[in-house]
C-alpha cells in the first residue's frame, strides 16, 4: 500500500495491476485483519469483471477455487476464511 493510498483503492489498484480484473464491489472485514511478523493483512470480499491476465513478473500461477475442491491452505489464511465465513472450515478443504 502506498503512502496515504486506502485500503480500497489500493486493493483496487493491485487487482488490476496483477490481473487486468475490474473491482465492481469490494466489501471491507476489518474483524479478520491480522498481522504477521513483518505485515499487516488487510482482508476484503471482492466482486471483479473481466478475465484474469496475469502478469508474471507479479503472479506466477492463480487458482479460482470454488472451496469444493482440496487445496493446501496456509493455516492463517484457514483461519481468515472460518471468520469470514462465520464456521470452521470443514477438514476436506
Amino acid at each position: 500500500m502506498r503512502i496515504s493510498e486506502t485500503v480500497l483503492a489500493a486493493i483496487e489498484r493491485e487487482l488490476y495491476k496483477e490481473l487486468k480484473l475490474e473491482a465492481r464491489n469490494i466489501k471491507r472485514l476489518e474483524h479478520c485483519d491480522f498481522n504477521s511478523v513483518t505485515t499487516r493483512h488487510h482482508i476484503c470480499v471482492v466482486e471483479a469483471e473481466g478475465e484474469p491476465i496475469p502478469r508474471r513478473l507479479e503472479v506466477a500461477k492463480y487458482i479460482w477455487w470454488d472451496m469444493k475442491e482440496h487445496i493446501p491452505i496456509f493455516p492463517h489464511v484457514r483461519k481468515t476464511l472460518s471468520r469470514i465465513l462465520s464456521k470452521p472450515l470443514p477438514q476436506g478443504i
